[in-house]
């Protein structure tokens, strides 16, 4: 099983080592193709300056010198259903990458066509040695694309390309059995679906292997992608903690799902593999049978949420695998050993409904397993106490092998409804440490307790809709044992929704408890999202169920008709308001703008509300958000003012909190007291709750268009 695996690979990846030295990389020559023997010549034709291919063609054999300006292409395909065939051929830029990645110099460049096919041809010096923009159906295979543009001098750098290939708008295509190492990024796919990536060589490349931007149901599989490492380190010496600059092997961003990365080799990589969400983040990707050992960071790096990190090789890492932020995780079957901090590393982000099962987490430098909603970094102690507060909850770990860890095989911390199932801890004795604010936990099972036995399947059961002040019964009485008519345990958790708690305080459980029943009846005495989290477990293994409900507050409701709002902005720009089925209570109100910086939204545009809130205590609304630019939000966002024609009161988050949503999925209930405090200041300017005629939600951002959804704006 899991340890045999290890042991096997161990050996590979240490031969390995000792033939890789420390970070050599050859230098650039004529290359050479090699092609199977043939009776007599292959009428071919050279390349010449500025080709356009529109009909099948082959490329005679060579090296030919074409250095092109910004914007131009060494030889474009300008039309589908041909084929290009090389013959050992060469296009050599002579180094013209150009200044202007948006304007770039190409080798070889493909319009927006389809059923085109190249095969066995090679770019060198060029911004890339391939751009394909719009196609489909492309094949591209026997390529050689190496020493393109490069940078391994730039110190901290988003949104620079170039390299190898770019695929953008690119779908149903294949790049198979080629090269494209020594470039800044090895390989891009942006804003492309259904793409496969199969056994190429991307190695020593300065900022990514493989990179995906909004892409979207690829694979990445089975290809040579190690060193992608900036700067030039030493191993191992000048290696562990230095900065690489979120370097990777393959990272994944902008929002790429459903993207299937298996069977890569990202050895020596900043990262091995890391999903990040500077600028919306990727969900439902599978991360499968990777060997990501040797990162002087992460083996593999996870922000976000719905992956499926399996079966991945993490040896000799500074962190094997690290999965802040990563909500519905499933990390399963990886063997993780001699990291030099955590095997599993767990903190500073959100961390919900994960499961940790299978593992083989060995002779890590700290802990195997560290669960925590506060931060450990590398030089932290287990006495350190971050202020900060992520929301760490609904986590079962069970039937992981945990051996030879220094400090402990599992911490815990600052995390709620643990379950811990049929672990082996064998050479440890503090096998387990619980620090402070570790709540409703369960240890069940034991050392071989559950091998080859099928976990239990539990379910929750939709309440419907939540009216602030009901009794509601929450139902996982549907849920199912692995063994027909076995019992089954039951821990719940009921609390305040959201990925990060504010103050660094854990906010009360409205409801939670080990060993009870399938049914839970709660009340909620508080307007808002809540986590509703159930585990069931047969005394040996645990199965895990959740809802988010929202409880809708009663009172006087503004702005539920997008024909009721209106909006002001610092500059020029257009915004949209749109009703949308599907929000908190019925239906949501879209508000789409192109604006940059100050912006509000206010409701009802006539101005006449003409209500008194005296007898009441909050405004609250349901909100969620998505802003793609760097950035992001201004500080102190949003702003809510109550207005009249007598002047106005302003609720502004204290300390600078941005409080609105990036990405577009989350939703976040925002509750202000209209008499301040609770993280919100109060400012007046003449006005009063006596007196409220319009209600404006006030919000900046650093860069151009945004969206946001809102329901149920309600006072209280």
């Amino acid at each position: 099983m899991a340890r045999a695996r290890r042991f096997a690979l161990l050996t590979v990846l240490a031969i390995a080592a000792g033939g890789l030295g420390c970070n050599s990389v050859s230098g650039v020559g004529d290359f050479q193709f090699d092609l199977p023997p043939v009776d007599k010549p292959i009428p071919c034709v050279d390349p010449e300056p500025a080709m356009v291919i529109t009909e099948d063609t082959t490329l005679c054999a060579g090296t030919f010198a074409i250095p092109v300006s910004s914007g131009e292409a060494a030889l474009e395909i300008a039309a589908g259903g041909v084929t290009l065939q090389c013959l050992s051929t060469m296009l050599d830029g002579q180094g013209s990458v150009g200044l202007d990645p948006d304007d770039p110099t190409v080798g070889i460049r493909v319009g927006a066509f389809e059923g085109v096919t190249i095969k066995g041809c090679g770019a060198r010096g060029y911004r890339y040695g391939l751009l394909a923009k719009g196609a489909s159906t492309l094949t591209l295979s026997d390529g050689h694309f190496d020493d393109n543009f490069t940078d391994p001098s730039a110190e901290w750098v988003y949104e620079v390309f170039g390299g190898g290939i770019r695929l953008e708008q690119v779908s149903d295509a294949t790049v198979e059995s080629s090269s494209f190492a020594r470039n800044w990024n090895g390989i891009e796919l942006v804003s492309s679906s259904a793409v496969q990536v199969s056994d190429n060589t991307a190695d020593y490349c300065s900022n990514t292997a493989a990179l995906l931007l909004d892409t979207h149901d690829s694979t990445v599989q089975d290809n040579a992608m190690s060193w992608a490492i900036r700067p030039a380190l030493s191993y191992p010496d000048n290696w562990y903690g230095v900065t690489t600059y979120d370097s990777a092997g393959i990272l994944i961003e902008q929002g790429s799902t459903n993207n299937t990365i298996v069977g890569n080799d990202t050895t020596y990589g900043g990262n091995g593999i890391f999903s990040r969400g500077l600028s919306g983040c990727p969900t439902g990707n599978i991360i499968k049978d990777n060997v990501v050992s040797f990162s002087p960071h992460n083996g593999i790096e996870c922000w976000c949420d719905d992956h499926r990190i399996e079966g991945n090789t993490a040896d000799a890492c500074h962190f094997g695998i690290w999965t802040g932020g990563a909500d519905n995780a499933v990390i399963v079957d990886n063997v993780v050993s001699g990291s030099i901090v955590d095997g599993i590393s767990i903190q500073i982000g959100e961390d919900r409904h994960t499961l940790i099962q299978d593992n083989d987490v060995s002779s890590s430098g700290r802990v195997g397993i560290l669960l925590s909603g506060r931060e450990y970094q590398a030089g932290h102690n287990l006495e350190h106490w971050s202020g900060a507060l992520a929301n760490s909850s609904h986590i079962v770990v069970q039937r992981n092998e945990l051996f030879l860890n220094k400090e402990a095989d599992l911490f815990a911390t600052s995390t709620r409804l643990l379950v811990l199932a049929s672990n082996c801890s064998p050479t440890h004795n503090d096998a387990y440490i619980f620090g402070k604010e570790v709540e409703v936990s369960r240890i069940v099972g034991g050392c071989g307790t559950g091998g080859g036995r099928t976990p239990p399947q539990a379910s929750l059961a939709d309440p419907g809709p939540v009216l602030l002040g009901d009794k509601v019964s929450f139902d996982a009485s549907s849920s199912q044992p692995a063994t027909p008519g076995a019992p089954l345990s039951f821990s719940w958790l009921v609390q305040p929704a959201g990925s990060k708690f504010v103050n660094g305080t854990m906010p009360p459980m409205v409801a939670g408890g080990v060993e009870l029943g399938a049914k839970l009846d709660v009340s909620f005495d508080a307007a808002g999202l809540f986590d509703v989290d159930v585990t069931a477990d047969d005394g040996r293994l645990a199965a895990m169920a959740h809802r988010q409900v929202a409880v809708i507050p009663s009172g006087k409701r503004i702005g539920e008709k997008a024909s009721s709002w209106d909006f002001v902005c610092e500059n020029s720009c257009t915004t949209t308001f749109t009703d949308e089925p599907n929000g908190i209570d019925g239906e949501q109100v879209h508000m789409k703008t192109d604006a940059a910086f100050a912006w509000q939204a206010l409701a009802p545009k006539s101005k006449d509300l003409g209500h008194s809130a005296n007898n009441q205590d909050t405004i609250g609304f349901f909100v969620r958000a998505r802003n793609t630019n760097e950035g992001w939000w201004q500080v102190s966002s949003p702003v809510v003012v109550l207005a009249s024609a007598d002047g106005t009161i302003r609720f502004e988050p204290e300390n600078g909190e941005v409080l609105l949503p990036l990405h577009g999925i989350d939703w976040v209930f925002l509750a202000i007291p209209l008499n301040g405090g609770g993280g919100w200041k109060r400012t007046d300017v003449g006005g009063s709750l006596d007196k409220i005629d319009w209600v404006e939600i006030h919000t900046d951002t650093w860069g151009d268009g945004f969206d946001i959804w809102l329901d149920a704006l309600t006072i209280y």
